[in-house]
């Protein structure tokens, strides 16, 4: 059964590559926080992924408008807040640290649902362009919806090292 809070192509195709992940590496989460935290990231980008191969057009959230929204509110609102901390989340990511990263793995559960979602859905556009064009091999992206990330520490390392190896797409 799979909840769609609009019933679109995208929103459908998005929960059909959760459901395949789910199937293919099982559904069981990380117990740390920092682990879930980059678990969920990653089950994002699997479905923002297979939601753009299914509309090649769809856009991943803009950062320019992040940013405005950011510059026009403050940190006000929590758009405007999950807006900051992953502005902040990704610029910090090229150093493996900083405290962009510490202030979302710090901010409420459902402030860090919504940064996860952020970036995970960049990560997914990234990983979406990196398949097309061949700098990718489609074995990898399958072997990422069997991959089982609950284990201490693998899902924050996938999730940095696939931030690190799509950095310049």
């Amino acid at each position: 059964l799979a909840y769609l809070g609009s019933p679109s192509v995208n929103h459908a195709a998005e929960e059909a590559s959760h459901f395949v992940r789910d199937v293919c590496a099982g559904s069981a989460q990380p117990h740390g926080g920092v682990d879930r935290f980059y678990d969920v990231c990653l089950n994002e980008m699997l479905g923002f992924l297979g939601s753009k191969l299914i509309n090649h057009r769809r856009k991943a959230p803009d950062r320019r408008a992040m940013v405005e929204l950011v510059r026009a509110r403050g940190e006000r609102g929590a758009a405007a807040q999950a807006a900051a901390l992953a502005l902040r989340h990704r610029a910090d990511e090229r150093q493996r640290g900083g405290l962009g990263i510490i202030e979302t793995l710090a901010a409420p559960a459902t402030l860090q649902y919504a940064v996860a979602h952020i970036l995970g859905y960049w990560l997914g556009d990234r990983l979406y362009y990196a398949l097309v064009h061949s700098h990718v091999p489609r074995r990898e992206v399958r072997q990422l919806y069997r991959t089982p990330w609950h284990a201490r520490g693998v899902a924050t390392h996938a999730y940095f090292s696939w931030s690190q190896r799509l950095r310049e797409v």
